[in-house]
């Protein structure tokens, strides 16, 4: 059962760190009355605010959640599993105090609450410069206990940082933390901005690059000087400029660090070799000649960029679905879409392949 009573805190003068400042504050000190550790959360979105001790990840975090439901505050206590809803503890070390300081005027919700300072099961203790974690959401929980809670996931204000909430000095720390270079409007949460950056790359590499590859090598002789407009379409407008807003999006509005995987390590892979592909396509065409009697080494070159390139995107695609249903585990009709893709877009090579052969330059584009 949730431990909610108002007690008179004695602190020593807290410490405030704001990882998102103007959005969210986290203030906390021992208390000398109580023996105890307590925290002040501030937060311009007004659902619910939490910070989790001990973690830089929500693995193994131990998560102090703060929210309002029908006009009343409640805070618990969770335990960080991933990236999936946090379990209640099973023993709840959160109790909730009348607020300890004022709360700013951008503050939606505000709330108190002191825990344990040493924890020796059910929880980390609290020590000196250690790791936070912390997050907020606009959409209101449902619920008045732990086990009964129904959140939304964290908006775009979510992150981590290091701080010593254990000294007596007065110190107020504006920091960065680990959060987006960027915060939309509009309450957007972290899974709606990876499902736009998923939806704009799955056009832009599991689509677009099978139509512009076959229209460039099956089509020269059948559309004219149309092929050479239609795989620019697909390959430079479609393919290259979704890919940059995408690639931009996802690198303004999530948080650091952007490159510490193998998806976001080909995307960024992807992303430089796309310029240095079209310098290599606008070379190719701007130099092409008439009169030539073989095929260029920057044509040749500008083939297997591309071809390397449609296969790492192919790659990447898949690798983000898997990320996606990792993190919220409803990928399966992306990935079943995905293959729907790829297969159909093999196939349509194989068919260029058999009905037209490969077929090179006959004239200019110029």
């Amino acid at each position: 059962m949730l431990a909610k009573v108002y007690i008179l805190v004695e602190l020593i003068r807290a410490a405030t760190y704001c990882p998102s400042p103007n959005q969210l504050c986290i203030s906390g000190a021992p208390s000398n009355t109580t023996g105890q550790t307590c925290f002040t959360i501030h937060s311009a979105e007004s659902g619910w605010a939490a910070i989790g001790v001990g973690s830089s990840v929500m693995s193994g975090a131990d998560i102090y959640l703060g929210w309002t439901y029908q006009g009343q505050k409640y805070v618990g206590n969770f335990i960080g599993t991933g990236h999936v809803q946090p379990s209640p503890n099973s023993v709840q070390n959160a109790i909730e105090v009348s607020l300890l300081e004022t709360p700013p005027a951008w503050a939606q919700l505000s709330f108190s609450f002191c825990r344990p300072t040493s924890l020796s099961s059910n929880g980390n203790s609290i020590t000196a410069s250690q790791s936070y974690i912390y997050a907020s959401c606009p959409y209101s929980a449902t619920g008045t206990t732990p086990a009964s809670l129904s959140f939304d996931q964290h908006s775009l204000i979510y992150g981590s940082f290091a701080f010593d909430f254990t000294t007596t000095a007065n110190t107020t720390t504006s920091g960065s933390g680990n959060r987006p270079i960027l915060t939309p409007s509009g309450g957007y949460t972290y899974q709606q901005i990876v499902t736009i950056h998923g939806i704009m790359m799955f056009i832009a590499w599991a689509v677009s690059p099978f139509l512009g590859i076959f229209c460039a090598r099956y089509l020269k002789q059948v559309l004219d000087h149309n092929w050479y407009r239609l795989h620019v379409l697909f390959m430079a407008g479609t393919c290259g400029l979704v890919t940059v807003v995408s690639f931009t999006v996802i690198v303004l509005y999530l948080e650091t660090p952007h490159f510490n995987d193998k998806h976001k390590i080909i995307g960024l892979i992807v992303f430089l070799s796309l310029f240095v592909q079209s310098v290599l396509g606008y070379i190719s065409n701007a130099l092409w000649e008439a009169t030539r009697t073989d095929i260029p080494w920057w044509d040749k070159l500008h083939w297997w960029v591309g071809r390397a390139l449609a296969l790492l995107g192919v790659i990447n695609v898949f690798l983000g679905i898997d990320l996606y249903e990792d993190l919220f585990g409803e990928a399966a009709a992306f990935m079943a879409l995905f293959w729907i893709c790829v297969i159909a877009g093999c196939s349509l090579l194989i068919f260029g392949q058999w009905k037209y052969g490969q077929v090179h330059h006959q004239y200019s584009t110029v």
